[in-house]
């Protein structure tokens, strides 16, 4: 996110962007990530390997050429727009999420509401009634 302003990891939707970073399945989007160097692509491809063991130790990271690299480097500024997108992107999720919570509160507030809780109730007759002059 640092170097592009969006995440390697991207997906279209929460569930595929999850599943990615589980399967640490990453891709460098030609277009979002066109202006980084390939050897800065290759060190974030070694650091972020699902096994630990394939990963890149400290002093291997550190070594990388890189980190290593003594060229003038310019300082470049993130796109505000991919910014602002990933911001606005992270405001929609989190808007989605809160949406989901308030749902599942109702249903289950609804579903608390539903119980029956009095004795009177419990004790229905099997034709379902509760008072002589309710049954026929």
């Amino acid at each position: 996110i640092l170097l592009s302003g969006e995440s390697p990891f991207q997906g279209k939707d929460d569930m595929e962007t999850m599943s990615n970073v589980t399967a640490a399945e990453l891709e460098f989007d030609d277009e979002t990530f066109e202006e980084i160097s390939d050897l800065a692509k290759d060190f974030l491809g070694k650091l972020l390997k699902k096994n630990m063991r394939s990963r890149l130790t400290a002093d291997q990271a550190l070594e990388h050429p890189w980190l290593q690299k003594s060229e003038e480097i310019s300082a470049k500024t993130l796109s505000k727009e991919k910014i602002k997108k990933f911001l606005a992107r992270q405001k929609w999720q989190k808007t989605g999420k809160a949406l989901l919570a308030l749902k599942r509160i109702a249903i289950l507030t609804n579903k608390q509401e539903n119980k029956v809780t009095s004795p009177e109730l419990l004790h229905k007759d099997a034709d379902h009634t509760s008072r002589p002059q309710d049954r026929k």
